[in-house]
């Protein structure tokens, strides 16, 4: 049984590049329950950081039913939910089965102004007739302090 008039919660996610965590407030602004898991760091380089899309999916899931159980609510007590999440980090995912085709990649900091690249070998057979990967590039501007730097991430073929 819940102590909260139904939709009275605001649920916070927190997704960072260590961690997940879910805050529980009630309409005051009070936490009333929150929990947090970390999650791996996966580094195949020296400089590279990557992360396990679908672990921070669970853990996330999990932060979220653990929160919940804390405070003794179910969803029907949640009003509205915010998210902040890990800006600095791509993942691709295939279109067809919602799965990711790498781990995500974590933009690790760089104070050298230098650009980043990573280099992903990936099966791109599974790539949609849009043709976004085609190229095989994906590049973004991402904000270092007072700086932007261009970060790129190529796909190239498994097995190359």
């Amino acid at each position: 049984m819940t102590d909260h008039a139904p939709r009275s919660l605001i649920a916070a996610i927190d997704q960072g590049t260590t961690s997940s965590r879910c805050l529980l407030f009630d309409r005051g602004g009070q936490a009333v329950a929150s929990h947090q898991l970390e999650h791996r760091q996966i580094t195949p380089k020296p400089g590279w950081v990557e992360h396990d899309p679908e672990e921070i999916w669970s853990g996330t899931v999990a932060t979220v039913r653990e929160a919940m159980a804390e405070a003794k609510v179910t969803a029907n007590d949640v009003a509205a939910i915010g998210i902040t999440n890990q800006r600095e980090t791509v993942v691709v995912w295939d279109r067809s089965t919602g799965k990711p085709i790498h781990n995500a990649i974590v933009r690790t900091l760089s104070h050298d102004g230098e650009q980043i690249r990573h280099e992903v070998p990936v099966e791109l057979s599974n790539v949609d007739s849009w043709g976004v990967l085609t190229s095989g590039v994906i590049r973004g501007l991402h904000r270092d302090g007072d700086r932007w730097r261009l970060v790129e991430v190529r796909l190239t073929p498994a097995g190359r």
